[in-house]
């Protein structure tokens, strides 16, 4: 459904408990109720061709808003909104390159006074950068941020929060741009821009003025696929018990509400809300599990246990995020739902990985070597790479002989091998190590801290892999790229 109507809710005086979710002003789009070839109401063209076309997947329903033209030269291909007006605002929307040779992409305006002065956060695949400026009287400058940043082609979610001079820039979830600008001081209209040849499609517009704003609980339901109950502080929750496997602990059949149910809890924030929730999974619905939630933005953010001695083994992944309340309450469903395949698929939890069993036999350790670029130990058959890392704890300098190490030790033979490890990672690495693991066929099996007051914060998640042991080394190898690129763009900002 396409929301164009402004919404905007009052409550009045004495009547507001401390725990009533402030409404607000907040504005949504999907371009789905406009019919093809128009513009929705207030969408006014000012350089360009925008209009509303299908679209092959489409992020929401079938239809995106489009900028098609090709101009050859360096124009702005700018459309405003003329029915909003906002000064503190969050901004969102996702965008997906089709074609330019000189440009691509596109961005979000806000503070718009008029075709010649706005905001501008904007993204371009083609020269893989991510900057955040002002047109005034209708020059660019330059004189904010850029992040050089190669992402993977498709549909990406750009958001910009201002507040007062403050402008914050995110592309996919992660905060790449910070800037302080007093230009543009008064509320000013909403727009989309690209520039030159670029030929962009949007979707899923939504606006609000970053004041909290009250949880659907029906909504969040539909879109999970299951009830969904509102607490009294505004928090919307729904859960899962799971009954489909009995589970014994120590002898004893525990019940589901005694610790075996998984739940998600969304509350309100900027650009819609926030998740969390603690997922039960057997040790065979972990990787599906895990996938199914990288695969719709959610992050993982631990995967342990909560018993000894139970039986069959059961864990507990930990998922979190941030966007619009419908779309983190599918990513929830889809990774319950990925859960409910496995199950249904093979009544009773696995009692080992898939293929053969790994049996002794001749590593070469040179190869090894060669593919990590470090130097490796080995005994009693086993290969094995362990990177040292520094921090600080009590005060006190702590590195690699203290326990900071990133490890992976190889066992087995050239064409069959399996790899086990861990990773160490600072917060911001976490979910690129995750997502690089899984990208090479490697299991995450654990995911938690061993220290407590360190700085910096550390974590480190353990993995295991089976396969030919080139390629186990490079899958290492690729993840490790994945961690310093990650630490690489921390420092840059």
């Amino acid at each position: 459904m396409c929301i164009q109507a402004l919404r905007t809710f009052t409550a009045l005086g004495l009547l507001v408990s401390v725990n009533t979710p402030t409404w607000a002003e907040e504005r949504s789009w999907n371009f789905d109720d406009t019919p093809a070839g128009k513009l929705p109401e207030g969408f006014r063209t000012e350089v360009g061709e925008w209009k509303v076309m299908e679209a092959e997947k489409a992020p929401s329903g079938k239809q995106v808003l489009a900028q098609i033209a090709k101009s050859p030269g360096p124009d702005f291909n700018l459309l405003l909104i003329t029915g909003t007006r906002m000064g503190d605002v969050d901004l969102s929307v996702k965008m997906m390159a089709v074609s330019g040779k000189s440009d691509q992409g596109g961005g979000l305006v806000w503070r718009a006074r008029d075709k010649g002065n706005y905001y501008i956060a904007r993204y371009n695949p083609l020269e893989e950068n991510f900057r955040v400026y002002k047109v005034e009287n209708g020059k660019r400058s330059r004189e904010f941020e850029n992040a050089e940043i190669k992402a993977e082609g498709g549909w990406h979610t750009l958001r910009v929060t201002m507040k007062g001079d403050r402008i914050e820039c995110f592309l996919d979830g992660k905060k790449y741009l910070e800037a302080t600008d007093g230009t543009f001081k008064e509320p000013g209209m909403l727009g989309l821009w690209t520039k030159a040849d670029a030929v962009t499609h949007f979707d899923d517009l939504r606006a609000s003025d970053g004041v909290k704003t009250a949880l659907d609980a029906r909504k969040i339901g539909e879109a999970a696929g299951t009830e969904a109950s509102a607490q009294p502080d505004g928090v919307v929750r729904i859960s899962w018990a799971r009954k489909d496997v009995p589970v014994k602990v120590d002898g004893l059949v525990l019940d589901p509400f005694a610790g075996l149910t998984s739940w998600a809890a969304f509350t309100p924030a900027p650009g819609g809300a926030m998740v969390m929730g603690d997922t039960v999974v057997f040790e065979d619905e972990v990787t599906p599990a895990m996938d199914a939630a990288f695969a719709r933005g959610l992050e993982v953010s631990a995967l342990h246990n909560h018993f000894f001695f139970d039986d069959p083994k059961v864990y507990f992944m930990h998922i979190g995020g941030m966007g619009a309340v419908e779309e983190l309450a599918a990513g929830v469903r889809a990774v319950w739902e990925a859960i409910r395949k496995v199950r249904s698929e093979k009544p009773e939890p696995a009692r080992a990985f898939p293929g053969k069993t790994v049996a002794a036999g001749n590593l070469d350790a040179g190869e090894i070597e060669r593919t990590l670029g470090q130097k490796a130990q080995a005994q009693a058959g086993v290969v094995k790479v362990t990177i040292g890392r520094a921090g600080e704890m009590h005060g006190v300098k702590v590195a690699g002989s203290m326990g900071l190490t990133t490890w992976a030790a190889f066992s087995g033979g050239g064409d069959l091998a399996a790899v086990d490890g861990d990773f160490i990672m600072t917060a911001g690495e976490v979910q690129p190590v995750l997502r690089a693991l899984r990208k090479s066929g490697m299991h995450v099996v654990a995911l938690h801290n061993h220290m407590i007051g360190e700085r910096p914060a550390f974590y480190f998640t353990h993995f295991w892999a089976k396969g030919p042991a080139k390629e186990l080394a490079q899958g290492i190898r690729n993840v490790l790229d994945a961690q310093a690129a990650a630490e690489r763009e921390r420092a840059d900002h």
